[in-house]
């Protein structure tokens, strides 16, 4: 599948408002911002695969959002790793995603 299409589908998963929160690095992005920059990124080959999945660990679910630790997994050299445990919370509107904030 071609990245940009990739990249539509998973914006389809969220609201026209979302929202994109990084706690850590101070960021907040709109869907537009962060739209434009996944392009970006594709387009400068940073979707590498590299990253091939991730791992839920645990799960709080809430009436219209859901609490996620998560390790992600990665491939490089032949070697899978995980990540270090992550918490994301994601918020839902109308059967969509309306936002996420990352705690880690």
């Amino acid at each position: 599948m071609p990245q940009t299409l990739a990249i539509d589908k998973a914006f389809a998963l969220f609201t026209e408002d979302f929202t994109y929160e990084h706690a850590k690095y101070d960021g907040y992005y709109t869907r537009e911002s962060l739209y434009k920059s996944a392009l970006r990124n594709q387009e400068n080959g940073r979707y590498n695969g590299s990253v091939t999945g991730f791992k839920m660990m645990n799960k709080i679910i809430g009436l219209k959002g859901a609490a996620v630790q998560k390790r992600f997994i990665t491939k490089s050299d032949g070697k899978i790793t995980e990540s270090e445990p992550q918490l994301s919370l994601f918020e839902f509107k109308k059967g969509k995603i309306s936002c996420i904030v990352e705690y880690w």
